[in-house]
């Protein structure tokens, strides 16, 4: 066994620039994505919802792009 720690590789699916610089303090490089979501709330949402709906939106986005995960 490996005395060094392995991590999974983290994917982000955003390209804001406060989140990455949140990755990389703690250490991490994450494979940056720019996902393509709109990000348009829909009448009547509540905001519990549209983060759950754009974050889903995002992950389907990049995920169609990745080949090895």
């Amino acid at each position: 066994m490996s005395k060094f720690r392995t991590f999974p590789r983290i994917v982000l699916a955003s390209t804001s620039p406060r989140r990455i610089e949140l990755l990389q303090g703690l250490g991490l490089k994450p494979l940056v994505r720019s996902p393509d979501a709109d990000e348009t709330p829909r009448r009547g949402e509540s905001p519990r919802a549209l983060v759950s709906r754009l974050a889903l939106a995002k992950a389907v986005s990049v995920a169609d792009g990745l080949d090895d995960f």
